[in-house]
């Protein structure tokens, strides 16, 4: 009992001592002055906000920006593709359904004596057109599925028309193009109709391709033959840049393989082995 009465009467003297001593250390402590200027000027500047005001005549620039960041959706090659078709469709419509027509396209057709041939706008004149894109080639709200499936079954009824389904595919993509390039979307009903249209294309190919075996039904991409190779791997043999000897040896390792181009960019070194006169 002495031991414990101690032992509390030293804790509780230390822990005066210990309270007194951080009295003394809070007293002691000076209190905070000013920053001076040269403490402002090592701080950290603020961040720049995120709004700010645009002058007008960086406006047309930022136009620019955003529309050549909008037109990257399409590669170039596809976009003359899908405008080569578009200029068929478009010639179609002149002849068929002018109240589709922009009247600002029917008025520069007037106006432009090298725009006809045989009463039907030329196609150096519309693809000009669809390029530059200052003005609407149609009235997307007079737009209707109509025109478009009419035109697909009136080139079908011609004697050299294509039986492969991706050719009609790209037709497809090419009107989807057309409402894109002038920031127009094409309606829920148009859409339908159009999707089946071609669901029934399909399936009416396919059963041509079965009875009639003078039709060829080819889907997707058409073999190169070795004749058609053979010429091009000679043509670029005859080349002098240095690209034509990558271009060749890529062409006859795909060929080769019969691989897809994507499948032969990932060959490497070690997956090549050489057994004899052959690769493998």
């Amino acid at each position: 009992l002495q031991r414990s009465q101690g032992m509390a009467a030293l804790d509780g003297a230390a822990a005066a001592e210990g309270s007194s001593l951080m009295a003394s250390v809070e007293m002691s402590e000076p209190k905070s002055l000013p920053s001076s200027s040269n403490d402002r000027s090592r701080r950290r500047p603020r961040a720049a906000t995120s709004i700010t005001h645009v002058d007008d005549d960086q406006m047309p620039d930022l136009r620019r920006r955003t529309e050549r960041v909008r037109n990257n959706v399409v590669s170039e090659r596809s976009k003359r593709i899908y405008n080569s078709a578009t200029v068929k469709f478009l010639q179609n419509t002149y002849v068929n359904n002018p109240r589709c027509l922009n009247q600002a396209l029917k008025n520069d057709i007037t106006n432009n004596a090298d725009s006809l041939k045989d009463n039907v706008p030329t196609r150096r004149y519309l693809l000009r057109v669809l390029e530059e894109r200052s003005i609407r080639p149609i009235l997307f709200k007079r737009f209707r599925s109509q025109y478009f499936t009419d035109w697909l079954e009136y080139y079908r009824q011609q004697p050299n028309a294509s039986t492969n389904m991706s050719t009609y595919n790209g037709y497809r993509s090419a009107l989807v193009h057309l409402f894109r390039t002038f920031n127009k979307q094409m309606s829920e009903v148009n859409q339908r109709v159009i999707a089946g249209y071609f669901k029934g294309l399909k399936r009416e190919l396919t059963m041509q391709g079965m009875v009639d075996d003078s039709v060829d039904i080819i889907v997707g991409k058409a073999p190169l033959s070795f004749g058609v190779l053979r010429f091009i791997g000679e043509e670029m043999l005859k080349r002098n840049g240095k690209e034509y000897i990558f271009a060749r040896t890529f062409l006859l390792i795909s060929w080769n393989l019969m691989t897809r181009a994507n499948n032969c960019l990932r060959l490497r070194y070690h997956h090549m082995d050489f057994s004899g006169d052959s690769m493998r």
